[in-house]
């Protein structure tokens, strides 16, 4: 069974990539919407945000856009309508946005055909995408040692991720959730649940056999105050992306967004592969592993 991505990377439809639609304010265009995306054939669900390419900067609307958005498996022909919902961006949840989904099975090493075209007729966008192979679960090294001594006896830290059949990476993602204590002058020390998130495409290298090895300094990313401890780990989880060839090369202190339920997504103003439109849909494998914890 799929598994549903993490209740990490994510909750509202596409971050900030998802709202740039790559063309010039107030310019004349014949592109109809922009899409932003990526179909990953590891996910129960699959979320894709569409809007019409606009003569004006505003972004995001609360109006039925009168697309009609359908996936194309062009090995077997079969097609898929998709469903369309408004999710709320913002601070103040203000910016409505249009995201289609299906949970429709995507399968890996196929190529799909994703297609927006307007319900009167007229104009339509269409991508292409071929999704990567599946890879095996990542083998886990060094996993966090919380038993006493363990520190003094030498705990770097750090964790270790090796990871086959992945030829292009696109995103490396690590979640915890934990327990920190602070201290508090002539009083009891206050501990509180926490979260962190930390991206990690950057501490990754590739083994002479292809193996990729991923370096989680999971001490590093767990941010403290002076003199807090870590008491307890409530989950450690670990989320890593193989990607379509096309997926663009960015800055990795610069990760890609994330999506409903945390998908890789690629950074704004990167090259469009959407044809009568603009935006970019990826493909992708991911794979989430849960670190075991020594207590």
């Amino acid at each position: 069974m799929k598994h549903l991505r993490l209740p990490l990377l994510l909750a509202v439809v596409l971050l900030a990539a998802g709202c740039d639609t790559s063309f010039e304010a107030f310019e004349e265009t014949d592109l109809a919407y922009s899409v932003f995306g990526v179909l990953d054939a590891a996910a129960d669900t699959q979320f894709v945000r569409v809007e019409p390419v606009r003569d004006s900067t505003f972004v995001g609307s609360s109006g039925d856009i009168g697309a009609r958005v359908t996936s194309t498996n062009l090995a077997t022909g079969e097609t898929v309508v998709w469903e369309e919902g408004v999710s709320r961006l913002g601070a103040d949840d203000s910016l409505r946005v249009h995201t289609f989904t299906t949970t429709a099975d995507l399968a890996p090493e196929t190529t799909y055909r994703f297609t927006v075209e307007r319900e009167e007729g007229g104009a339509t966008s269409v991508a292409e995408v071929t999704l990567p192979p599946a890879f095996p679960p990542p083998a886990i090294r060094n996993a966090p040692d919380r038993r006493e001594g363990s520190e003094e006896e030498g705990q770097t830290g750090a964790l270790t991720l090796l990871v086959d059949g992945v030829e292009r990476l696109g995103s490396v993602r690590a979640d915890y959730e934990y327990e920190a204590c602070f201290p508090v002058p002539d009083n009891p020390p206050e501990c509180s649940r926490q979260q962190a998130v930390a991206y990690h495409l950057a501490d990754t290298t590739r083994r002479p056999d292809g193996t990729l090895e991923i370096e989680i300094p999971w001490q590093q990313d767990i941010p403290r105050q002076v003199g807090a401890t870590l008491q307890t780990f409530y989950s450690f989880r670990v989320t890593v992306a193989a990607a379509s060839e096309d997926w663009p090369d960015y800055a990795a202190d610069n990760p890609p967004g994330g999506g409903p339920e945390g998908q890789p997504l690629p950074p704004p103003r990167v090259g469009t592969n959407v044809e009568g439109g603009t935006g970019f849909l990826g493909g992708a494998f991911t794979r989430t592993v849960d670190v075991p914890i020594l207590r």
